[in-house]
């Protein structure tokens, strides 16, 4: 079954997070009305529609799966997803230390795609790579997020309920995967003289043909 973009983007940060915080819940939906909350948890919600912004489409890789085609995957789209982290515990000393967690495990730029010995470990944000249930391969998401909001109420305390929420975005590129019959490019370039000396020399002409991948020059 297919996920969604703005899905995946989510399905990724939870399992970041449950590998930061082994001791939370983490989970992309609210706990229902007949189930108790965890002591500790934290909820990833999709917090409004997928904003969408059409760009130049850019070829990114393909492959040929006979000699007459070729499966190309391209972008199409700089995609922009509200998210929404509700941070829950039974006390508030326990609530301010996962938001003191979170201010690190959300700031690691790519350190989670680089490894271990990642010359910059830390960083404003995070990006991370889809799973691979998920089928985004070539995609990558950028997350943001700001401050929190705590919301403590003479309800919540008398609950035993502390939360707090961090909004942020996922920013991620829509690819689509098409298979096409394959093509020749030709682009063609001018080699002028460099030199006053060389004035006199006749311009060559350069062609420079493309196909499955492989290129070729003629000219002197």
């Amino acid at each position: 079954m297919s996920v969604t973009l703005q899905q995946a983007s989510a399905n990724a940060l939870q399992a970041w997070l449950q590998s930061q915080l082994s001791d939370v819940t983490v989970d992309t939906q609210w706990p229902g009305p007949d189930t108790p909350a965890p002591a500790k948890a934290i909820t990833i919600l999709l917090a409004g529609p997928r904003f969408d912004l059409h760009v130049p489409e850019r070829f990114l890789s393909g492959t040929f799966p006979d000699s007459s085609h070729v499966r190309g995957v391209w972008q199409i789209r700089a995609c922009e997803q509200p998210l929404q982290l509700d941070v829950w515990a039974n006390d508030p000393i326990t609530r301010d230390d996962i938001l003191a967690r979170l201010d690190i495990v959300l700031n690691a730029g790519n350190s989670s795609i680089t490894g271990q010995y990642n010359p910059d470990p830390v960083g404003d944000g995070l990006i991370l790579q889809p799973l691979v249930a998920d089928d985004w391969a070539a995609t990558f998401f950028d997350f943001e997020f700001h401050g929190p909001d705590v919301t403590d109420t003479p309800d919540a305390v008398k609950r035993s309920e502390y939360r707090a929420t961090l909004r942020g975005t996922s920013y991620a590129m829509l690819q689509v995967t098409k298979t096409t019959s394959r093509q020749i490019a030709i682009s063609f370039k001018e080699k002028l003289h460099q030199t006053d000396v060389a004035a006199s020399t006749d311009t060559n002409d350069i062609v420079t043909i493309t196909a499955a991948g492989e290129s070729h020059s003629t000219g002197p």
